[in-house]
């Protein structure tokens, strides 16, 4: 699929944006391993829309800068961006730790955020179902951990022989190591006294068989976003986006309208 890529100066970050697509603003924000890329899931959403996805501060060619890690400066952030992209109002969509930063953002910048999808965000912490630390994991127990169906695992690369190996790789790490600022040692970060004000219209979207944040953080959320509505998918962990990208799709077009 034809995509667009920059580099866009917001305030003292580099940011690297990709866009797909055309027709009324979708702003995508990736989990843990970084922007996605032309995936069956953005296909699908970029088919209607035009779907921007950003790369957080710290990962893939956008600058790095511990200060980001507080989460008043993600928003900050965003809210940079999304002038600088002349959006006044969006839909927004996040997947994981990228489900945090978008709730976040709908949360203390209510007006920036027209309609809001969180798919198996991160960000609170329960003490009877602590979220387990997938970050160092690698190999067939990520695999595990993240998907419903292992066997169709997409698995972070392990390096290889050529020059692109070790340089996927290196971004990998580089992309995990981000992450680790705003999701060590536990993932809150204080987000659940401010989902209360979280204003726009939201969607849950939810893997049936989530070993990350199951069940009991998706009653959490909806409980705490009025209004809120839960589409559950077969067959998904939490890497629904990427497991069940039709469904994924789907729904959030729906949704969104």
């Amino acid at each position: 699929m034809p995509a667009t890529s920059q580099l866009i100066r917001v305030g003292p970050y580099e940011v690297d944006v990709v866009e797909y697509g055309t027709g009324e603003p979708l702003v995508y924000l990736h989990d843990v391993n970084g922007p996605p890329g032309a995936v069956a899931f953005i296909e699908k959403l970029a088919e209607s829309r035009r779907v921007i996805v950003p790369a957080h501060p710290g990962f893939g060619r956008s600058s790095e800068d511990a200060a980001i890690r507080h989460m008043l400066n993600v928003v900050v952030f965003y809210q940079e961006l999304f002038e600088r992209l002349a959006l006044t109002t969006v839909d927004l969509v996040g997947h994981s730790l990228g489900a945090m930063f978008a709730a976040e953002v709908a949360a203390v910048s209510a007006a920036s955020v027209r309609r809001l999808v969180l798919a198996a965000p991160l960000g609170l912490w329960l003490e009877e179902a602590p979220v387990p630390d997938f970050l160092p994991s690698g190999g067939p127990a990520l695999a595990r951990m993240l998907w419903a169906d292992p066997a169709r695992a997409i698995l972070p690369p392990s390096g290889g022989p050529t020059t692109e190996d070790a340089e996927l790789l290196a971004r990998h790490t580089a992309n995990i190591a981000a992450a680790t600022n705003y999701l060590w040692p536990l993932p809150d970060r204080g987000l659940a006294p401010r989902l209360r004000r979280i204003s726009a219209p939201t969607l849950l979207i939810w893997g049936d068989s989530d070993r990350v944040v199951g069940p009991a953080y998706r009653a959490a959320f909806q409980s705490r976003i009025s209004g809120s509505r839960v589409d559950i998918i077969p067959s998904a962990g939490h890497a629904v986006p990427l497991e069940q990208p039709e469904a994924f799709a789907k729904s959030v077009l729906e949704f969104l309208g």
